[in-house]
């Protein structure tokens, strides 16, 4: 089986933090118990070798580079649904939160919290509007949903019904 994953941040040199330690322990560990998946992981810049975690994980960079909303529309819709509609994966596994919405492709999308809605004072207008007009779609395009806690469970199952 081929999977795709989108690994935007697993940044190189180390710099792991909150959503990219998630991934990187999640994906180590999935990538071993599945030895005979082969893991395309979905990078939007270049990255360190240490993340290619077993002969079983390919890497593929697509820009652009996306750590703005207008770059991250970009990335996702553009680059990585391009992605998808040539290589035809079993699955897309979105670990950081966001997934495509142009693709037929079944999506697993983790949803980590929803500050934008909790927090919102602690986001940039720009990024704070970007989840709030996205995360309930991607929610609602995504085949699974897994939550990383009870209570952000509860707030993705709002966020998929739209309220």
């Amino acid at each position: 089986m081929h999977v795709a994953v989108t690994t935007r941040f697993l940044l190189p040199g180390g710099q792991l933090e909150g959503l990219g330690r998630y991934t990187f322990e999640t994906l180590s560990e999935l990538v071993r118990q599945q030895p005979d998946w082969q893991f395309h992981f979905l990078f939007d810049r270049p990255y360190d070798e240490r993340y290619l975690l077993a002969p079983n994980v390919v890497p593929h960079v697509l820009a652009p580079p996306a750590r703005h909303p207008l770059l991250m529309l970009a990335w996702y819709e553009g680059a990585v649904a391009a992605w998808l509609r040539r290589h035809r994966p079993a699955a897309l596994l979105s670990p950081e939160g966001f997934t495509v919405l142009r693709t037929q492709v079944p999506r697993v999308l983790v949803l980590h919290d929803l500050a934008y809605v909790h927090r919102p004072q602690d986001m940039g207008t720009l990024m704070r509007r970007y989840y709030a007009r996205y995360v309930p779609r991607f929610a609602r395009a995504a085949a699974q949903l897994v939550a990383v806690s009870e209570a952000t469970s509860c707030a993705a199952a709002r966020a998929k019904r739209g309220t």
